[in-house]
């Protein structure tokens, strides 16, 4: 699914969730649904690729490198810049032979004070390995992560960027993960840490979102 396919059919679901009324709660069969008439905002395809290429500019964003520090802050800037409620949520990840590397989900919160909230998830980090990579001398180099991590960042920002410019009466949290793609296939559970420690701290939060979507490789 293209980027703008993918950015069109969320920001519709966002639209119509903030239509529903919230005091209805009947129960009505499928085909008898009508979806409320709702505006989309147009999606600007070139702002989404400007978020791309920016995250690019960036270099690698592995945990414990430069480029890592450099995109959270510019991810935070810019999620402020739309309006947004950001936290950072820090800790430490061990992958691939390294120990205790400080990794930073990035939560962003839009209209935090309306209690129905859905969340949208990307990573944001990159692989330190390539080690399935087709070309042999890249195995053991870093992923530039075009795809894998800026795609779903950059859909993630271009929505809020539109919802700053269309509000809703709907909370969304925007959460970015850190440490997503630094596993080990023998052991299952060193992959997607962020998304890990995220969800053991929300675990009892009354506040946490009703549903989300992850954007990966999108």
């Amino acid at each position: 699914m293209k980027i703008h396919h993918l950015l069109i059919l969320i920001s519709f679901t966002i639209v119509v969730a903030c239509k529903t009324d919230p005091k209805k709660e009947t129960v009505t069969e499928p085909s008898a649904i009508k979806l409320p008439k709702a505006i989309v905002p147009k999606v600007e395809e070139d702002s989404a690729y400007f978020f791309i290429e920016k995250q690019l500019s960036f270099g690698v964003r592995v945990p414990g490198s430069d480029g890592h520090l450099k995109t959270r802050d510019w991810i935070v800037n810019t999620l402020k810049s739309y309006g947004a409620e950001v936290t950072i949520q820090e800790f430490k990840a061990s992958f691939l032979n390294k120990k205790d590397v400080p990794s930073y989900n990035i939560i962003a919160r839009m209209n935090p004070g309306e209690k129905k909230r859905i969340a949208l998830f990307a990573h944001w980090d990159t692989r330190l390995i390539a080690e399935k990579d087709k070309n042999e001398a890249l195995r053991n180099k870093p992923i530039q992560g075009a795809v894998d991590g800026a795609s779903g960042v950059a859909a993630l920002l271009e929505i809020a960027r539109l919802m700053k410019a269309n509000p809703v009466n709907l909370g969304v949290d925007f959460v970015f993960f850190d440490a997503e793609d630094q596993g080990d296939d023998s052991a299952t559970e060193t992959w997607c840490l962020g998304s890990q420690f995220w969800s053991k701290s929300v675990q009892n939060d009354s506040s946490k979102p009703e549903m989300g979507i992850l954007l990966d490789l999108s």
